[in-house]
């Protein structure tokens, strides 16, 4: 089966930024709180959603995407979305970027 749609160059770029340490890492951490801890009750589902915003939004998104620079492609999309997080950031560009780790 070939993907008709999709060029080689869009697949190697895919693969390329899901195979991007950040994202892996993050994953990984995901699937073994998933493994290690089952979700048993309405509060374990809540708590593995808070979990699950923590390691991608409050982790890998706006430290290590935005104000790390770490994911390549999420990278630049987020300079795209806001110029507040293209390097070199300008003061204002800085004070969001670290009341986001809080």
């Amino acid at each position: 089966l070939g993907l008709v749609n999709y060029p080689e160059s869009q697949i190697e770029i895919s693969t390329k930024y899901l195979m991007n340490p950040a994202i892996v890492g993050c994953t990984v951490l995901w699937l073994l709180i998933e493994v290690f801890f089952s979700i048993k009750s309405k509060k374990s589902v809540i708590a593995h959603w808070y979990l699950i915003n923590a390691i991608f939004f409050h982790v890998l998104l706006d430290p290590l995407s935005g104000l790390f620079q770490m994911t390549g492609l999420m990278s630049e999309q987020y300079g795209k979305l806001d110029k507040r997080y293209i390097l070199p950031f300008d003061d204002e560009g800085l004070i969001v970027n670290l009341v986001s780790l809080l």
